[in-house]
This record gives structure tokens, C-alpha cells and sequence, in this order.
């Protein structure tokens, strides 16, 4: 299709990708995107790999959205990841299974783990424009 046309032609010059959905074709897509520093995914699958990731990545952010644990395709990019400074994710994240997990991996590697990142469900009234 066209957009994912565009988007490869693009991709070894991204430095910042926002996704909401974590598919197969996300795996295909970030391996082109070598140049990515980085990665932001609103579902990520309980059962898939993130794959290789673009070593130079230093900022992933994920929303909970509703799952119950926290994705093991998570914990382990912090552990591959050689440049990663940075895990954000949103406070609901805290009440998951494997919170605790994902914590410990952060500390392990010196990774700031931020879990204050507005939730994909919530609105902020005050962005709206007031009359």
C-alpha cells in the first residue's frame, strides 16, 4: 500500500516512531530503521518478540492498555538494548504482573523507568480551547 510504501523509503532516517499496534509487520518495519533513537508502542503483544531492534534506540515508551502483565517483549529490549536511558510507560502499568520485574531490569542496566505518561484513555479537558 502507499503508506507503507512511503514509510519504508523513510525509515533508515527516522530518529522517532510512534505505533499503536505491535504485528509481525512491526518486527519488518523496524529492522529497516536503523537510525531510530526512539520507539514508541501503544499495544504491544503478549506473545511476540519486538525482534531486533535498531541498537541505537534510547527511549521506549509502551501504554498498558488493559493488559494484565507487563509485555515480556519489554523486559527483554531492556536487556538488549546498549543505549537504552530511558522506559516510559503509563501509571497503570504499576498494578500489572511483572511491574516489579520491569523495575528490576531498569535498575539493573541504569535505565530511568518514568511511569507517569498519560494513559491512551484518558483527555485532558484543559487542552481543549476554552470559549
Amino acid at each position: 500500500d502507499a503508506h507503507g510504501e512511503l514509510l519504508a523509503a523513510h525509515a533508515p532516517e527516522l530518529h522517532s516512531l510512534r505505533l499503536f499496534r505491535h504485528t509481525l509487520g512491526t518486527r519488518a518495519l523496524l529492522q529497516h530503521c536503523g537510525g531510530l533513537r526512539e520507539l514508541m508502542l501503544t499495544q504491544v503483544s503478549d506473545y511476540l518478540s519486538l525482534g531486533e531492534l535498531p541498537k541505537g534506540i534510547e527511549h521506549i515508551s509502551f501504554r498498558h492498555f488493559a493488559l494484565a502483565a507487563v509485555p515480556p517483549a519489554v523486559i527483554r529490549a531492556i536487556e538488549e538494548l546498549p543505549k537504552l536511558r530511558l522506559v516510559s510507560c503509563d501509571a497503570t502499568a504499576r498494578r500489572a504482573d511483572g511491574f516489579a520485574a520491569l523495575a528490576e531490569a531498569c535498575s539493573r542496566k541504569g535505565v530511568v523507568l518514568s511511569h507517569d505518561v498519560v494513559p491512551i484513555r484518558v483527555v485532558n479537558r484543559s487542552l481543549h480551547a476554552r470559549h
